[in-house]
């Protein structure tokens, strides 16, 4: 019988909204459709916008870990899968560590736990919404206005754990929260290789294949854009003039004396772009990681078995090399960003000066500075609380300064160091992330497995 913890649950699990098990067999084709029309409903969700919030201002304290959890944002999708994952590794972590009574053989207990689960869920969704809203994620809402956000992305998240619970129940293929990662980052892997759109930096495109085919079909292109970068960093009134046209001329013509040596610098720029462009390194990259998932998944390891009662019979058992899939990974994710979220919170909120509130200060004293220029530095500033910035220091990244980049504390080394540029900079953060980030894999794998 399930403990009390779990018997809390139970008054408010009928409330629950609930998808009904089939009653009879599902085909493969209606299995098939039912999950496009999962995926469909999410993909529309994660591009219509949050009615009522203003452009351009808060913090997007969750854009390094969009990918793995799914998630869009300022869209209905905000939140995604990190309520239903974080639920569920409460859950699981309490079940696994016998920290409550529960019995998952019995279908009673089992049904149960997945209610509570589900209730914890919504919960999360709720609180996870209301500390977005209080830490002014999306600027300073009125009370209609936060009501209004508060009320979209709850619904949308208990949409969301129905389109997941539908999948589990057997209407569909696999489960929801794989299938909404594996489409976001089949959409970002498009994206990033295809996007037509121009880089503020290079001029190229900014899809790595699209930058590959203009330096292959015009191969003076590292000069065509120093030239660029040259004239776009002069003032708008300015870049016709002599000495703009002449200093990018210049640019241009050192490039080109360069590349007569190196013929060959356009394509090997695209394989190593600056500023975290994507780059052709990276689709390979991609490529030889998507070979060796492919392989190792179909890696059996036979477990030798000897029967008692049967001497001299023996036998193997297969078992998946990789038999906790992706989930433990998933779950190790959910927690480093409910980590990285809550050091983000307190340092824009406790104890946090945004340059903003200095720039009519400035005005004031010095008359002759044109304020308008410091609008762009608005969003920085700084912590003054110590304890906050033990947990945690942060500065805005460019070029969207709503993007809070960890450059200290604690949660800097439980953030990603993205491309090898930054494994260098700084190896010691790179082995301590990779220790922790193993540390938690191997113990929710175990867990897992355990439950």
């Amino acid at each position: 019988m399930a403990g009390t913890f779990l018997n809390i649950f139970r008054p408010f699990i009928r409330f629950m909204p609930e998808v009904k098990a089939p009653d009879r067999r599902v085909s493969f084709r209606e299995k098939l459709i039912w999950t496009g029309v999962v995926l469909i409903l999410y993909l529309i969700m994660a591009n219509i916008p949050l009615y009522g919030i203003p452009r351009g201002q808060g913090f997007d304290y969750l854009y390094f870990l969009r990918v793995i959890l799914a998630s869009s944002r300022g869209t209905l999708m905000e939140l995604c899968i990190g309520p239903i994952v974080t639920a569920g590794l409460v859950m699981q972590l309490l079940a696994g560590s016998k920290l409550i009574d529960v019995d998952l053989s019995n279908p009673e207990d089992r049904s149960l736990f997945t209610g509570a689960q589900k209730v914890l869920a919504v919960l999360m969704t709720m609180v996870e919404a209301g500390v977005y809203i209080f830490a002014k994620a999306y600027g300073d809402l009125t009370i209609y206005q936060a009501a209004l956000v508060f009320l979209q992305l709850t619904t949308a998240g208990i949409v969301l754990i129905l389109m997941d619970e539908m999948l589990q129940k057997g209407w569909g293929l696999g489960s929801g929260v794989s299938l909404f990662i594996a489409a976001n980052v089949a959409g970002q892997i498009l994206w990033l290789s295809l996007n037509p759109n121009t880089s503020p930096y290079d001029y190229l495109g900014v899809g790595a294949l699209v930058a590959l085919v203009q330096v292959l079909t015009f191969p003076y292109w590292p000069a065509a854009s120093m030239f660029l970068q040259v004239l776009y960093s002069y003032p708008p009134d300015q870049r016709l003039s002599v000495e703009c046209l002449t200093s990018a001329t210049q640019a241009a013509s050192y490039m080109l004396y360069y590349m007569a040596f190196y013929p060959y610098t356009g394509v090997y720029y695209v394989f190593f772009r600056s500023h975290n462009q994507p780059s052709m390194m990276g689709v390979i990259g991609t490529i030889i990681v998507f070979l060796v998932v492919v392989y190792v998944e179909s890696v059996r390891v036979e477990i030798p078995l000897q029967y008692a009662r049967f001497r001299g019979f023996r036998g193997r058992y297969p078992i998946k090399f990789l038999y906790t899939s992706n989930i433990p990974v998933i779950l190790a994710q959910a927690v480093i960003a409910n980590i990285l979220l809550v050091s983000q919170v307190l340092w824009s909120n406790v104890g946090y000066v945004p340059f903003s509130q200095l720039i009519p200060l400035l005005g004031a004293i010095w008359p002759d500075i044109d304020v308008t220029q410091l609008q762009p530095l608005a969003s920085l500033g700084w912590n003054y609380n110590s304890l906050v910035n033990i947990i945690g220091q942060f500065i805005p990244s460019t070029p969207n300064m709503s993007q809070l980049t960890p450059v200290g504390g604690i949660a800097y080394y439980f953030s990603t160091p993205y491309g090898l540029d930054n494994v260098f900079k700084d190896p010691g953060r790179a082995r301590i992330y990779l220790i922790i980030f193993s540390t938690f894999f191997a113990a929710l794998s175990y867990i897992w497995i355990d439950v």
